[in-house]
């Protein structure tokens, strides 16, 4: 400029756009947010076991505490709806029983094993035919020549 040299902090820049941003919308109707995710990973008592022997020490085993069923009202509260009562849970719960034993006794590991067979075809298909299909055309039409 005429006055010298301006210089920028881009970050604190940015902040304080973001700030503005949130400062607005708050005004308006009120702020977005969304819920923090965070990841469990279940272990299974096969899994602590080896985890120790690989390891040579005890796995520090943490966790929320929270049930499944908290975790859904929870969501649920965040979007302004209702927890589910006692009856909903227990129907949710029953249904998914019901599910679970229809899916057993059709045998999930072979519907699994019949969609990935599927699959490998439709790749197969898809992909590796008219790429051979081509190549072999390219050979065909140019004949093969050996480097020396």
């Amino acid at each position: 400029t005429r006055d010298g040299l301006v210089i920028v902090d881009a970050h604190a820049a940015h902040e304080r756009l973001v700030y503005e941003r949130l400062k607005a919308e708050r005004g308006r109707s009120g702020v977005a947010r969304q819920m923090l995710l965070v990841p469990e990973i279940g272990l299974t008592p096969q899994l602590t076991s080896r985890l120790r022997r690989r390891l040579g020490v005890e796995p520090a085993l943490l966790h929320s505490g929270l049930t499944d069923l908290k975790r859904l009202d929870g969501w649920r509260e965040d979007r302004g709806a209702a927890p589910l009562s006692r009856r909903t849970h227990a129907l949710v719960a029953a249904s998914l029983v019901l599910v679970s034993l229809l899916l057993a006794r059709v045998g999930i590991i072979d519907l699994v094993a019949r969609g990935y067979g599927l699959l490998a075809w439709g790749f197969l298909a898809v992909f590796t035919v008219p790429l051979l299909t081509r190549g072999i055309l390219l050979v065909h039409r140019q004949g093969v020549s050996h480097a020396p």
